[in-house]
């Protein structure tokens, strides 16, 4: 736990981009055409499914506000995106090809309303295998709608038998679906419900989800099915991923398989995530990965820093990464509840500011974070030991001389004033 200074200044600041960015259109940031040596920062927001919108909100008043507090260039959300849909997204293990995805979706459905089947095709197919290569536990919902998309697409397109093999890939993946019968033409409805009716041909049993505390959501192969406690009396024999979550506590996922008129049950108590060792809000696995796309993001966009935002719950975590030493600085974690979000975010640019400006090869082991410390040759490979070169002592004392003067004349000039600024608890996990 670290104090930073909070100004006033970047609050009342923050508050005002805050509340114009929901009204306007945000602008690139003007580049540096007079200052070549500003940094190069990428501010991205993770889209895993959870508080994406605040996250993306987060990242675009950070975005606007870290140029007023570091001498740096912060490379606009428009260019960004523009590169990154260029190459093949590469996104976090939680999100699993989320992002991407959507995408593909999106164009398929365009080109089959103006009868491009075959553009159609290729943009949604791209989507099923990605996702199916991806964590079904986090792309249920997406990966059933790409089904559906690639069975109607198939369909008009004339290739029937594909289109039977996406209704039965929907079906078993989420067998309570009931198609709309608004919405979809007969042919379709007549393919679908044979696909779901294949399902429950070899027999169905009773699943019972229960969790310590209630009203915890439940997924079933990623898609929400209900709140603890929850019983479906009529599930097709198979073996499912169900994962319970709520808010504040750790999400728990289980593979429970259902027999043919057999009951089976799936009773959790959720760990609160605030205690003692599951404080961490997210496993080695998920910052590696953070660490990985920040890298990505940073190569492809040539720049410096690229930094992560992503708020889940009442927190908002940034955690940003060095191009050149291949590192990431540790995690930055405040509270983000309605009513402090303006001031979270405030503290969170600053901590972002004063990182941004530290020389990590100074002090690798204290800077960095552990599950990612960055190219070792980069990070090791010093002639000599700084505090061997005895030109450093002298330089040293030098600056203790002049920093204690210093001091003392800032602090007799400063009046004891302190009501401009205060103390601000960020976290670095």
């Amino acid at each position: 736990m670290i104090h930073v200074r909070s100004h006033k200044f970047i609050s009342i600041l923050l508050a005002v981009l805050f509340t114009a960015m929901q009204a306007v259109p945000s602008a690139a940031a003007p580049l540096p055409q007079d200052n070549p040596n500003a940094l190069a920062v990428v501010v991205w927001a993770q889209s895993d499914g959870i508080s994406d919108t605040e996250s993306s909100d987060a990242a675009e008043a950070i975005r606007h506000a870290l140029p007023h507090l570091l001498n740096a260039h912060v490379v606009s959300e428009e260019i960004v995106e523009k590169v990154l849909s260029y190459y093949q997204k590469e996104v976090l293990p939680a999100s699993g090809g989320r992002a991407s995805a959507e995408e593909n979706i999106s164009r398929a459905k365009e080109h089959y309303f103006q009868f491009h089947y075959e553009d159609a095709m290729a943009e949604i197919s791209s989507a099923v295998a990605s996702l199916s290569a991806g964590d079904v536990s986090a792309n249920g919902t997406l990966l059933q709608d790409a089904l559906i998309t690639q069975g109607v697409i198939s369909k008009a397109a004339g290739q029937t038998e594909l289109a039977e093999n996406a209704f039965d890939r929907a079906a078993r993946l989420n067998p309570f679906y009931n198609i709309d019968y608004r919405a979809f033409p007969p042919s379709i409805i007549e393919l679908f419900e044979r696909s779901k009716k294949s399902v429950f041909a070899n027999g169905k049993g009773e699943l019972r989800v229960g969790s310590d505390p209630h009203s915890a959501e439940v997924f079933i192969n990623g898609i929400l099915q209900g709140v603890t406690p929850l019983t479906l009396g009529e599930v097709p024999e198979g073996t499912y991923s169900v994962m319970i979550r709520t808010n504040k506590y750790a999400p728990i996922e289980r593979s429970v398989a259902v027999a043919a008129g057999g009951k089976a049950s799936v009773s959790e108590k959720l760990k609160w995530m605030n205690d003692g060792a599951s404080a961490k809000r997210k496993d080695g696995q998920d910052a590696k990965g953070k660490i990985v796309e920040g890298l990505r993001i940073a190569d492809l966009l040539k720049a410096d820093k690229a930094v992560i935002i992503d708020c889940d719950g009442e927190l908002i975590s940034a955690r940003m990464v060095d191009r050149k030493y291949r590192a990431s600085h540790k995690e930055i974690v405040a509270a983000y509840s309605a009513e402090g979000r303006v001031q979270a975010i405030a503290d969170v640019t600053q901590t972002l500011a004063d990182l941004a400006r530290i020389n990590l090869l100074n002090n690798p082991m204290k800077y960095l974070d552990p599950d990612g410390i960055g190219d070792p040759v980069l990070l090791t490979g010093r002639k000599r030991e700084f505090y061997k070169k005895p030109v450093v002592w002298g330089a040293i004392g030098a600056a203790a001389v002049g920093a204690i003067i210093g001091g003392i004349l800032a602090a007799s000039s400063s009046g004891g004033s302190n009501d401009r600024t205060g103390s601000v608890a960020v976290q670095f996990k």
